[in-house]
């Protein structure tokens, strides 16, 4: 690995009598999400030159390598790839995944067309082998059946040495964000072979998030992305953050390195806390499975004196809450924030939930030192007095200390009511599906979802009015879901295919009451949203209160 730092001469002669070269040094960029501009791939580009100046011998794109079909895009691709590296050429692997296919008639026109115009050395499904490591190549979608006897036969074919699956879609429940997008039938097939090395991308993470790499039956590497991500936040709707992140893999013989660039400054980050996997593969041993972790991982705690500061708006549009870091911001990946109002007996019940994300993901001369967040009013009566818990969450689920205050909310920002209900069950359809479909049914008052996709269908011209007409729609419900499982939760416009906001997760297991605010302008003016659950698994859900307002 090049090494850009001074060292004596002593310690130079030591390395160089001490250093191993890898077998094999790849480059990893995932979920490029190209346009049909050359400017759309500078970052791409920024990660090629990168991947030379590391000397790599492949370069893996792990799939969506354009936001849309953008033919365009791809030759542009190809054009900055071929300056990049005018000789010596390295070899190349390309994921073909869903992005890819949008505005084309089929995944095999598409596909047909990516490898030509990107000029792709390999089928969607294939494999390569080079200096003696072998790589399993699949599209977004598999043949499960192949999927399985190939990786058996990769297996006792290289008895003891990694299998390398370079596969758009994560396996179900292994790197961060794969509970809602990962598939559940790549898990099951990848949990008979430890030889296996999983290598994906479709989550769209932060490379700085420390559940990108898991172990448990087998090794999962999720290759962040080099584009945008939002991350999985429970209660709120997470913005967009940049990401300009890249991996350099090393494998050596008794073992495989995972290096983390950002393709910015061309500089490692985090090299204090290497993702290095020992091989042969261990599961008793393996430094990467999240109970060792967690077990290992000191809980997150916030210092002496540390307090909330609560900041209301005088228009009565929300409050703001403000509080500094926990200890050792890189080891932070969420803070749990849960308001409980008071019953009339006194007791405090808690009614929300959000997450907020922690400023991990920044560089540290970029982070603040304290964390924002703002509440909707539409989570608050006027004259009414809250209380807020701020919890510390490090990437394994430990928990820290919390924060504790209480504030009176003076006054509320309100709307004119559209729709209002305290019946929603008995007022709106609940129904499987994106459009017609059939009424969920019920068992001891909860609707039983099957997972999938299910929607609330809201009243006929509650939406009524002009484009960016204001509206806030609120949904008290409670949910029981069984097992580490999350639903996501939009509105959504079907034509065009349009969300209000980007997706709010759900917690897992029973919820409790909890109150949802979306708060957004419509971007069309026969926009007509339903209220969509979707994703996660099999669960129950009851809905107790709707209302819906509209803002000059």
């Amino acid at each position: 690995m090049k090494v850009s730092h001074v060292l004596s001469l002593g310690t130079v002669l030591s390395c160089m009598l001490l250093a191993e070269e890898p077998i094999l040094r790849v480059g990893i960029m995932t979920d490029t999400h190209i346009k049909t501009t050359r400017e759309s791939c500078s970052l791409v580009q920024a990660a090629l030159e990168l991947f030379k100046e590391q000397e790599a011998d492949l370069v893996i794109n792990v799939g969506d390598i354009a936001d849309l079909h953008y033919p365009e895009g791809y030759k542009h691709y190809r054009d900055i790839f071929n300056e990049t590296f005018p000789q010596d050429k390295p070899k190349e692997i390309y994921i073909y995944a869903n992005h890819d296919t949008i505005n084309q008639p089929d995944w095999d026109t598409a596909f047909a067309a990516v490898k030509e115009l990107l000029q792709v050395p390999h089928n969607p499904r294939d494999q390569l082998e080079i200096n003696g490591c072998f790589f399993l190549i699949f599209p977004q979608r598999i043949d499960v059946e192949d999927y399985e006897n190939s990786i058996k036969e990769a297996s006792a074919k290289y008895p003891g040495q990694p299998v390398f699956i370079i596969d758009h879609v994560p396996p179900y429940d292994t790197t961060r964000n794969s509970l809602v997008w990962g598939d559940y039938r790549r898990r099951q097939i990848l949990d008979r072979y430890p030889q296996a090395v999983h290598i994906s991308g479709h989550t769209h993470n932060s490379l700085r998030n420390e559940m990108c790499i898991w172990q448990e039956n087998f090794t999962c590497i999720n290759a962040g992305c080099l584009q945008s991500w939002g991350g999985s936040l429970v209660g709120t709707a997470p913005t967009s953050k940049k990401s300009d992140e890249v991996l350099i893999m090393e494998v050596f013989s008794h073992k495989i390195d995972f290096h983390r660039f950002s393709v910015t400054d061309k500089k490692e980050f985090l090299g204090d806390k290497l993702w290095s996997v020992p091989w042969p593969f261990d599961k008793a041993t393996a430094p990467y499975s999240i109970a060792a972790r967690k077990a290992q991982a000191p809980k997150p705690q916030f210092q002496a004196g540390a307090k909330i500061s609560v900041i209301t708006d005088s228009a009565g549009a929300g409050l703001t809450l403000q509080f500094p870091y926990a200890h050792d911001p890189d080891s932070v990946e969420v803070y749990k924030i849960e308001i409980s109002h008071q019953e009339a007996d006194g007791a405090w019940v808690m009614f929300t939930r959000q997450d907020i994300q922690a400023d991990f993901y920044l560089p540290p001369q970029q982070r603040s030192g304290q964390q924002t967040h703002a509440f909707n009013a539409g989570y608050f009566t006027a004259g009414k007095t809250y209380r807020f818990l701020v919890t510390p969450v490090d990437f394994f689920g430990n928990e820290g200390a919390s924060l504790q205050t209480e504030a009176t909310v003076p006054n509320v920002e309100q709307g004119e009511i559209i729709y209002e209900s305290s019946l929603p069950m008995q007022e709106l359809p609940f129904l499987s599906g994106l459009s017609d479909g059939s009424p969920l049914p019920l068992a001891d008052g909860f609707y039983h979802h099957k997972s999938g996709n299910a929607r609330l269908v809201l009243p006929d011209n509650v939406w009524a009015g002009p484009a960016k007409t204001r509206f806030r729609f609120t949904i008290d419900m409670q949910m029981k879901q069984p097992g580490p499982g999350q639903w996501t939760l939009v509105l959504r416009n079907p034509t065009p295919l349009t969300n209000a906001n980007a997706r709010i997760h759900t917690p897992p297991g029973e919820s409790g009451l909890q109150r949802y605010v979306i708060d957004f302008r419509k971007r069309g003016e026969d926009y007509n949203y339903y209220f969509l659950i979707r994703e996660g698994s099999a669960g129950f859900v009851q809905f107790k209160y709707v209302k819906i307002e509209k803002f000059p």
